[in-house]
């Protein structure tokens, strides 16, 4: 049981992070986008 505990807890970390960089990274993304149009308006 307690290894079963420390697998979903690594688990669901291991999710966290992964989601947390796949928001960072469209983040990037995103503001690249704007610093283009940006860069076309001027």
């Amino acid at each position: 049981m307690v290894t079963d505990v420390k697998v979903v807890l690594a688990w669901s970390c291991f999710m966290g992070v992964m989601q947390h960089l796949l928001v960072c990274e469209n983040n990037k993304s995103l503001n690249q986008k704007h610093i283009l149009k940006f860069q076309t308006m001027l």
